[in-house]
């Protein structure tokens, strides 16, 4: 998903969480026709950030409509995948050599 498009790309671009309470009705314009083609009402897509560059984006859906608190995305959605992040970005280089030892 290009940065700027649907909610993984305005999350990338704004490197904070965007949200949507019901995929399905939404008319904002935020929601990608691919996502409301999930069947998932509420949406949280948090960028995972490392030094400050964004890595991916994490989405997170309910089958209900519903609006994630700030304390949900700020408090502890962020660093989770902060964290997450750092973790799987120390593994790649174990699993490039990994892939070149085959």
């Amino acid at each position: 998903i290009p940065v700027g498009k649907g909610m993984a790309g305005i999350a990338a671009e704004r490197k904070e969480p965007v949200q949507v309470c019901n995929l399905q009705t939404d008319d904002s314009g935020v929601a990608r026709p691919g996502a409301k083609m999930t069947q998932m009402e509420g949406s949280l897509a948090a960028p995972m950030l490392q030094k400050g560059a964004v890595r991916g984006v994490l989405g997170i859906a309910k089958p209900s409509a519903y609006d994630f608190s700030s304390d949900e995305t700020v408090t502890h959605a962020t660093p989770a995948i902060a964290s997450t992040t750092s973790t799987l970005i120390g593994l790649i280089p174990a699993i490039a050599r990994q892939v070149q030892d085959r």
